[in-house]
């Protein structure tokens, strides 16, 4: 997501400008990046008496149960950078536990409180509230 700050008589506000697509391939069911197991892994599960474990998983992979992407599979963005542009990135560990307002309200209040300037250690706090 992309939020943009402007200075209305003497208050920063805060909106939202542009926000990526989910990326899924049906309702709850996201892009994932995954390792797939080598034959190395069922051999140790197998020598560890983990068969019944090994065999299971190895049928789930092979009838692609498992569904696994990979990084050409994402969107890709150009964003052009302006002074007073913040980008967030967030999974849906962030994005489905907070509502656009909650986050347009922790960045408005942490630039209000703060003075504010595009930095490392800013970005850092700002990633840090959220």
């Amino acid at each position: 997501m992309t939020f943009e700050y402007k200075e209305i008589k003497g208050q920063y506000k805060v909106f939202m400008k542009e926000k990526s697509r989910a990326q899924q391939h049906s309702f709850n069911y996201p892009y994932q990046m995954v390792r797939l197991p080598d034959k190395k892994v069922y051999d140790d599960l197998t020598n560890n008496g983990y068969g019944k474990i090994s065999k299971e998983l190895a049928r789930l992979v092979d009838s692609n149960a498992i569904m696994s992407n990979q990084g050409k599979d994402a969107d890709s963005y150009t964003i052009t950078l302006k002074p007073n542009k913040i980008i967030v990135f967030g999974t849906d560990g962030l994005f489905d536990n907070m509502f656009i307002y909650e986050i347009t309200n922790i960045i408005q209040e942490y630039i209000k409180n703060k003075n504010f300037k595009c930095s490392t250690v800013h970005a850092q706090q700002l990633s840090r509230k959220l």
